[in-house]
């Protein structure tokens, strides 16, 4: 569990870097992105853990994204796989939003939970595969911009 308090933690401070000029493209220049692979692979003192993280400009899903899931379309702003989940933030519109959620209904995958909180939506889908996806958008009107967070689980990682 300490890698993916870690994750969250490395997560949010990324985050938290959008008042400077292209932080991500920035970090992944710098090396800063390797440098944080290789501290969430030793973060359980043991130095085994499963880490691929994807920044910026160069960003890309992790190679060994799950076929049985479908690939988001749009710009990867950031990319994890931490331990057999995966995570990926998608720079897109709502239109890109509402054809990638069609996408896993048509792929076998039901929608479960939903939330609605007007900018931002979050939607669980599962189907009888080993992966359960959680689709999460938040939504900048005056720029007409869209960041679509997809998490992959493994069913066993789901509660």
């Amino acid at each position: 569990m300490r890698t993916t308090a870690a994750a969250c933690g490395v997560a949010a401070v990324i985050a938290g870097l959008g008042g400077c000029a292209n932080p991500l493209d920035e970090l992944s220049e710098s090396g800063v992105e390797k440098i944080v692979e290789e501290g969430l692979n030793s973060a359980d003192g043991e130095g085994d853990s499963d880490v691929d993280l994807g920044i910026g400009g160069s960003a890309d899903l992790p190679d060994d994204w799950p076929a049985e899931i479908p690939t988001p379309a749009g710009n990867v702003v950031m990319s994890t796989k931490i331990d057999g989940s995966w995570t990926a933030s998608i720079s897109t519109d709502t239109a890109g939003v509402e054809a990638y959620l069609a996408e896993l209904e048509s792929s076998g995958f039901v929608s479960g939970d939903e939330i609605d909180l007007g900018g931002m939506t979050s939607a669980t889908y599962s189907a009888s595969g080993p992966y359960a996806v959680t689709v999460s958008s938040i939504t900048d009107d005056e720029a007409a911009e869209v960041v679509m967070n997809v998490m992959v689980l493994p069913d066993e990682q789901v509660e």
